[in-house]
């Protein structure tokens, strides 16, 4: 049986690193979602957009008990929880310019979902 079309919802707004913070709208989308699945590549990152919306999601797992499914992508959950690799190094790029404050909101984050059951990319080849 495949489930009716308008029990998944998916928000996608283009992407602009101009905006400070993550919009309202979301948020909202964040906090009422059942499931969040996060992609997690070698650039996800470069994108404190991603890595904002990464807080709030990992927020509500512990909040709300709100499931959250990591796929890692081209990249090992070990250089996500540790920041190595390719991985670390664009979260460091990231970070120079940004408090303290928010790289450790940034970090914890992804520890938090590095250690969450999850897909791996080479798992599904």
């Amino acid at each position: 049986r495949r489930c009716p079309q308008e029990f998944f919802q998916s928000y996608s707004e283009g992407v602009s690193e101009k905006r400070n913070h993550i919009r309202p709208e979301l948020i909202s989308a964040i906090r009422s979602s059942k499931i969040a699945i996060i992609l997690l590549s070698r650039n996800y990152a470069s994108s404190k957009w991603c890595l904002d919306e990464l807080v709030e999601i990992m927020k509500c797992k512990e909040e709300l008990d709100q499931t959250a499914l990591p796929i890692f992508y081209d990249v090992e959950p070990s250089q996500v929880k540790k920041l190595t690799g390719d991985f670390g190094k664009v979260f460091r790029k990231t970070c120079a310019s940004r408090s303290n404050e928010e790289t450790e909101r940034w970090r914890q984050a992804l520890v938090d979902v590095a250690t969450t059951a999850g897909y791996h990319s080479i798992n599904c080849l």
